[in-house]
């Protein structure tokens, strides 16, 4: 959009934005490095940035809404995935699963 010439400069500009609105919708300090939830939300904005007219009213609310809505979906899609649990086997003592099985393979190769 001509509204938005260089955006890259514009996104790094606005990286406080994207973080203070995803950190504010999902209740809870992120991290660049490790939250899938900034990166949608670095999508969301980047959408933001192609869709947006000034007939929508300010930039930053409309930014504001799309990175709700992007997360609200992806906290919709994700929430009936299943985690994998690790629990202590009583038997051997081993932390995990993969212990367990890394060892029952190691003991049949040597039998």
């Amino acid at each position: 959009m001509e509204l938005f010439k260089d955006r890259d400069e514009f996104i790094t500009k606005n990286k406080g934005f994207i973080y203070n609105v995803a950190s504010s919708v999902c209740g809870k300090k992120l991290d660049w490095h490790n939250d899938d939830e900034l990166s949608i939300a670095m999508i969301a904005f980047n959408k933001a940035i192609d869709t947006y007219t000034k007939e929508k009213g300010n930039f930053y609310n409309y930014a504001r809404v799309l990175i709700k809505n992007a997360l609200i979906d992806y906290f919709r899609k994700n929430k009936n995935m299943p985690y994998l649990i690790f629990e202590l086997d009583k038997q051997n003592g081993k932390k995990n699963y993969a212990e367990n099985e890394i060892e029952l393979i190691q003991e049949n190769l040597i039998l």
